[in-house]
């Protein structure tokens, strides 16, 4: 896989070179440091043959902004917006996500994404919060890992590819309710994902994703699929990103406790706040344990004739350790997750 000619384009030709089950994600992810408070920023577009969609939030103070996709119209949101109109432009130099809504009459919102392979720059406008940012993917060494599902199927275009970055830097400038939050800090750290797919899911499935960011430097990664409740093992991926390295494990899991659940079900939000998610894996004699305490979360929704998707973001805090080639490290850190049950989603 060429990531550089990927992130350029869509990959609308769906399953035998038709649109039935084609699907792509992008997924922009960030924590900053303002005077070592946090401000945390997720971005994801999920784009089908049906359309596009746009989900996103900004936590910072203990405030949080959901920036679009927000179904609690009375709580925490710029604006009483549902959905909104999203466009995908690609270029000769990378590609362009931009969302306009308009709210209120006169008050038009927006929101850019320009992008060339490594670099990507995001801007945000409304009257709440007014920044940029710009994300840089490490490539000395290589952070970018790759995989291509079912690449022994014999079609010429691959049913289902992703890459993710291990590492990348990034900054910030401009405002969040007038207060300055620009920052450079080498401790802010960020994520990119592309993914596309072209399989029809006709039937309950999930996913859960989780990445970490210690305070070392490393990133660890962590994806489990399911479908009818059994573990699609060729989609699955667990990886430690340390010293310019990739270390995978062969064997991983991730526990949600039951209250958890009910929590999220229920929508009882004080209650999913100090939650614990746990996981571990090993591979050998490498092996991690962390264990993630959620610090904010957000919800979304999707339904019509062709998905029903709900989405759960999370943002926590870490603890643990894992141990490569004999050396121990801690996990301690930030990091964030996705999980997304469906009870379909066919086109």
């Amino acid at each position: 896989m060429e990531v550089k000619d990927e992130d350029k384009k869509l990959h609308d030709d769906g399953i035998l070179d038709s649109l039935m089950g084609y699907k792509e994600w992008f997924h922009f992810l960030g924590t900053f440091f303002v005077d070592e408070t946090p401000l945390s920023f997720m971005l994801g577009f999920p784009r089908s043959f049906t359309g596009m969609g746009a989900f996103g939030w900004i936590a910072f103070q203990k405030n949080q902004y959901s920036l679009v996709g927000n179904p609690d119209q009375d709580k925490d949101g710029f604006f009483d917006l549902q959905r909104i109109p999203v466009k995908f432009q690609t270029t000769t130099s990378g590609y362009e996500l931009w969302y306009v809504a308009e709210p209120q009459p006169r008050n038009i919102y927006h929101g850019i994404i320009e992008g060339n392979y490594p670099h990507y720059a995001l801007e945000i406008e409304t009257p709440q919060v007014d920044i940029k940012m710009t994300m840089d993917i490490e490539l000395d060494p290589c952070s970018v890992t790759t995989k291509e599902v079912f690449s022994w199927m014999p079609f010429e275009k691959r049913i289902a590819s992703w890459f993710h970055s291990g590492d990348i830097t990034m900054s910030l400038k401009g405002t969040v309710r007038g207060e300055d939050v620009t920052t450079s800090s080498r401790k802010n750290r960020g994520w990119y994902e592309r993914m596309w797919s072209k399989i029809p899911v006709c039937w309950p499935s999930e996913w859960l994703w989780i990445m970490s960011h210690p305070e070392t430097g490393a990133v660890l990664d962590l994806y489990i699929a399911t479908s009818l409740g059994i573990r699609v093992r060729p989609l699955d991926e667990c990886w430690l990103y340390i010293n310019g390295k990739f270390h995978p494990f062969r064997e991983y899991t991730a526990e949600f406790p039951r209250t958890l659940e009910t929590a999220i079900r229920e929508k009882k939000y004080p209650d999913i706040i100090g939650k614990e998610i746990h996981c571990e894996g090993r591979d050998g004699d490498n092996s991690f344990d962390l264990t993630a305490e959620i610090t904010d979360f957000r919800q979304y929704e999707y339904k019509d004739y062709s998905a029903r998707v709900k989405y759960v973001n999370f943002f926590f805090d870490t603890t643990g350790e894992a141990v490569i080639d004999g050396t121990a490290t801690t996990l301690n850190g930030k990091g964030a997750a996705e999980r997304a049950p469906m009870l379909y989603w066919w086109i």
